[in-house]
Formats: C-alpha cells, sequence, structure tokens
C-alpha cells in the first residue's frame, strides 16, 4: 500500500469515527443487551444482577457491582468466562470489553463499550478498502465505497451498540477479503492459517458466524469445483474440520449453548417451522433498506436486475466473486430472518457491507453508460451520501441505537427527583430500567410474580413513581 493511500485511509477514520463519536455523545440510553454487556463482562457472582428487593437504592446503586470492575478483579477473565459459560453467546467481545473496564476500576462509561467498536470500526475501514482496491481496481472507487457505506446510519448504529456485532462484522469482512484474494491463485499455507484464524475467531464473536461462514464457504466451493481445484477443496475440508475441532477445545460450550439454552431451542424450533418465514425474512430485508438505504433499497434491486439482465444478455453474466457473495449474503438474511429471536437490524449488520459494495458498483456501473465528464464514482459517492444524509435527517439527525428523543427526555425528567417503585418479575429486568433510575431521587425494586395481575390499587400514584416492566 503506497504512503498517499494510507493518508487516505487514515483520513476516512478519522472522518467516520468523528460522525460516530458525534452522535455517541447524543446516546442517552441502552438497549437490556447492552447494559448486560457490562454485567456479563464484569460482575461476579452470576449473570443476573443482586438485587435485595425492598432496599431504597439511589445513583448507580447495586448496577455498580454489576456492571463496573471492582479493584480486586480486574483483567479477571476466567470470571468472564464463568460468565458467558452461562450465558448464550460465545466470550471474545466481552474480552475486550473487560479489558477496557479493568484499565478504569471502580467506574462505568458508555465510551468504554463505544470505544472497543471504534477499534473494530478502524480495522473494518482498512480491510474494506482494500476489498473495494481488489473489487474495483480504482484507488477513489475503493475510498468512494468506504466513505458511502462508512457513513449510513447502518454502520454509524452498529459502532454505538455495545454488542458484538461490529466485531463480528471485521471477521466477515476478512473472510470475505481471504476468499477474493485466493479466488484466482491457488491456496497456500498463509491461506489456510487465515481461514483457521478467521474461522475461530469469527465463531468466538458470534454463532451466527458460522452460518456466514458456511455459505460464503460453499459458493466458494463452487468455484473451485468449476475451476477443478479439487485438491485445494478436499484441504479445505480438512482445515475446516480441524478448525472446528480447535474450537470445540476453546469453546465447548457452545453444545450447551445450541442445544439446551432457551437461544437455542427458539432457533431449532424456528427452524423447523414454515411459521413466520415470509415475515421474518422481509422484516430484515426492511430492516437493511432502512438503515443502510434510507428505504430506498428497491430501487437498487430493480437497478442490479437490470444490469444483470444487461451482461446475461451480452453474455457476459457469469459466477463471479461479486455473484457469490451476494448470494451469500442473501441466503445469510434468510437463514437469520427466520431463525432469529427479533427482527432486529443487529442480525444482518455484518453482511450489510456486502449489500453496500454491489449497490455502489451498480451505480458506478449505471452511470459510466451516460459517459459524462464528472468521475462516476464520484457521482456514486455524491448520490449515496445524500442518501444517508436524507435518512438521517428524516430521523432528526439520530441514529437507533443512541436512543436520543424528545419522548425519552421527557420520560427522564419524569422521575427527575422523585421515588420509584420498581416492580419486576425477575432480576435481569431491573437491567430495562437502568438510566432511567439515575435520575431518580432514589429507587426500590418489588418482587410481582405475574405482572398482569397487578391491580389499578397497587399501581396507584400515591406520591411515588411507579414503574412496571412490560
Amino acid at each position: 500500500m503506497k504512503k498517499n493511500e494510507g493518508l487516505l485511509i487514515g483520513l476516512l477514520i478519522i472522518i467516520i469515527a468523528i460522525i460516530a463519536i458525534i452522535f455517541g455523545t447524543r446516546k442517552i440510553d441502552y438497549h437490556v443487551d447492552e447494559v448486560w454487556t457490562f454485567g456479563l463482562s464484569n460482575h461476579v457472582g452470576g449473570i443476573d444482577p443482586d438485587i435485595e428487593y425492598g432496599k431504597v437504592y439511589s445513583g448507580m446503586g447495586f448496577y455498580e457491582d454489576f456492571m463496573e470492575v471492582s479493584s480486586g478483579h480486574r483483567f479477571d477473565y476466567a470470571n468472564l468466562w464463568h460468565n458467558q459459560a452461562n450465558d448464550v453467546h460465545p466470550p471474545l467481545y466481552y474480552v475486550f470489553v473487560h479489558t477496557i473496564c479493568s484499565l478504569f476500576p471502580d467506574s462505568y462509561s458508555k465510551w468504554y463499550g463505544i470505544a472497543v467498536n471504534l477499534f473494530w470500526m478502524s480495522l473494518i475501514i482498512v480491510l474494506l478498502y482494500k476489498l473495494a482496491k481488489k473489487l474495483t481496481g480504482s484507488v477513489t472507487q475503493a475510498a468512494g465505497l468506504v466513505l458511502a457505506y462508512g457513513t449510513t446510519t447502518a454502520f454509524i448504529d452498529t459502532v454505538l451498540f455495545i454488542r458484538m456485532y461490529e466485531q463480528y462484522t471485521f471477521f466477515a469482512i476478512a473472510i470475505a477479503y481471504l476468499l477474493r484474494d485466493y479466488w484466482d491463485k491457488k491456496l497456500d499455507k498463509r491461506f489456510y492459517a487465515l481461514f483457521s484464524f478467521i474461522a475461530v475467531f469469527g465463531m468466538l464473536t458470534h454463532y451466527y458466524f458460522l452460518i456466514y461462514m458456511f455459505f460464503v464457504c460453499v459458493t466458494y466451493a463452487l468455484h473451485l469445483i468449476s475451476e477443478k481445484r479439487f485438491t485445494e477443496l478436499r484441504n479445505c475440508v480438512i482445515t475446516a474440520a480441524c478448525d472446528g475441532a480447535v474450537y470445540l477445545i476453546i469453546w465447548p460450550y457452545i453444545i450447551k449453548h445450541m442445544f439446551s439454552s432457551y437461544r437455542g431451542r427458539q432457533a431449532i424450533q424456528s427452524a423447523s417451522s414454515l411459521s413466520g418465514l415470509a415475515n421474518g425474512i422481509f422484516g430484515m430485508f426492511r430492516e437493511i433498506s432502512v438503515e443502510a438505504f434510507a428505504g430506498a433499497m428497491v430501487l437498487f434491486i430493480l437497478l442490479i436486475l437490470i444490469l444483470a439482465v444487461k451482461r446475461y444478455r451480452t453474455s457476459k453474466f457469469k459466477f463471479s466473486y461479486n455473484v457469490a457473495l451476494f448470494v451469500s449474503a442473501v441466503l445469510y438474511t434468510c437463514v437469520v430472518g427466520k431463525i432469529a429471536p427479533f427482527i432486529d437490524y443487529r442480525y444482518v449488520s455484518p453482511v450489510t457491507f456486502i449489500y453496500s459494495m454491489i449497490v455502489f458498483m451498480a451505480v458506478v456501473e449505471a452511470v459510466s453508460s451516460f459517459k459524462m465528464k464528472v468521475k462516476p464514482e464520484l457521482i456514486a459517492v455524491i448520490i449515496l451520501c445524500a442518501l444517508n444524509i436524507a435518512g438521517m435527517a428524516s430521523a432528526g439527525f439520530t441514529v437507533p441505537k443512541d436512543y436520543y428523543s424528545d419522548e425519552k427526555l421527557m420520560d427522564f425528567e419524569e422521575v427527575k427527583g422523585k421515588d420509584c417503585e420498581v416492580y419486576i418479575d425477575a432480576e435481569w429486568e431491573s437491567l430495562v430500567f437502568f438510566q432511567k433510575l439515575q435520575y431518580a431521587n432514589s429507587y426500590v425494586f418489588v418482587k410481582v410474580d405475574n405482572i398482569d395481575e397487578l391491580s389499578f390499587e397497587q399501581m396507584e400514584n400515591n406520591g411515588k413513581i411507579r414503574l412496571v416492566y412490560k
């Protein structure tokens, strides 16, 4: 990589990081899973918070023990490993969060989690630029593609969401880059070593990585078969099998998580039923359209289909790397749309870079047919970045995971300086109220076996704010 390219990538990282940090300063609340990220990384004594019902808390209260690293448990990775064994996710992301928190013991900040994501964001930009340059052969197109993708609500949202999806995105791009690098050249020891590294660490990040890895490897295998590279295909299968064995030694809890945990049973049940198939699949594509293309994904799909038909008629259409990657992304989205517990963008965020790349290159190709004096990649950047700005503007220049809204601010104002009673029927439900209760004068938790059976009398104000988890 030339020095000028290094400076260009550095500039892209700075621009996108500044945008993410600006939105980060506006992040005023958390998804319950984000609060749990800190608890799973740092809490000693289990994966649920330790609540004393009836005890009056103020400030951080019991959240302090749950979310912060105490001075006596800095870099306590054995505890983290134990927590994740009892959770439903692999441990790698939490290792990074715990490490950052251990540098600042007895304290809490949203920036500890966002900092981890900013680290992965920087690596993503570098690797995505390299992949884009391989695909387009152009520095300007590669930079334009990264800028168009990096300024989407989708990408900024993933940086701000204190979960493992930004890290997952890095490994998704890493395997895509590796397979592109070796699409037309013989596989060597470097390939197998990098393949193993990405496979194991990707799976230690999120179990859905196995689904993504399966589809990109199947399409790559079809490419190897079409070129009669059978020895290399055999070696890939052997390598993948060895990677699986190594992974099971490192993290044997995957078996329990997949077949015994509530999430695993839920996924298996969803996969074995046709119920909700269309709703899940179209729901996930709708999430991608809204977050990555300001709701205009259908227009880009039509453009891609027109270009594909045009190539087919001119005998230029073939099973290329781009086609293989796009097919992998579509199949991944369909499967995850069926088995994911919720229709939520986070589950498909790791493959959005594929849709963004295909769309960017399609726009460049379409603009090129008009033979304009302005470089087509510049027009593509302008179109897609303008779409990004329009999407953010329509949402009041917020992104979903900063949770910034007038309604949320009023919600906080409602409890400001008040004494709160919080009705819950499970300890984890207390995490929903974390940020809101920081504004309260005091708060006490009340155990209720069935929230739905609370009577009107129980919910009367009586001078206190009553909060109920629903």
